[in-house]
C-alpha cells in the first residue's frame, strides 16, 4: 500500500483542484442548443481571458485522467514486481505528453466575440 500513497494523493489532489475550479472558478453557463458557454465565477471577476480560463480546464480534466491512468500503471507494475521506468519518470511522460496535446489546441479556439454572435442568431 506504500507504493499507492503518492498516486492516490495526487489524483485525490487533481480531481479537487478540477471541483473547484470549475464550481468556483469558472462556473460556465450553458448556451443550448450549441456547445457554447460564458464563464461566470471568480476567474471572470479577476479579469482572466476566456481562452485561458478554457485552457486551464481542459488541463485539469486531462490531468484527472493522466491520474487515474498512473494509478493503473503503478497497480500493474507492483503486480509484476518489476518496472520498465522509473515511475516519476513514467508520470512526467504522461502529463507532459497531455499538455503538448493541450498546448496545439488551446491556439485554435476562435473568438469568443464572435462565437457568441452566431449562437445568438441560431
Amino acid at each position: 500500500m506504500s507504493s499507492m500513497k503518492w498516486v492516490i494523493f495526487q489524483c485525490c489532489a487533481w480531481s479537487a483542484a478540477l471541483d473547484i475550479t470549475f464550481s468556483g472558478g469558472t462556473t460556465p453557463f450553458v448556451l443550448f442548443p450549441t456547445l457554447a458557454g460564458v464563464p461566470l465565477g471568480v476567474f471572470s471577476s479577476l479579469k482572466i481571458g476566456v481562452i485561458f480560463q478554457t485552457f486551464f480546464e481542459i488541463l485539469l480534466f486531462v490531468g484527472v485522467g493522466v491520474s487515474n491512468i498512473c494509478i493503473m500503471e503503478n497497480r500493474y507494475s507492483v503486480m509484476r514486481d518489476r518496472q520498465f521506468m522509473h515511475p516519476i519518470l513514467i508520470y512526467f511522460l504522461n502529463f507532459v505528453g497531455a499538455a503538448v496535446v493541450l498546448i496545439v489546441m488551446y491556439f485554435d479556439i476562435p473568438e469568443q466575440n464572435e462565437a457568441r454572435r452566431i449562437v445568438f442568431e441560431l
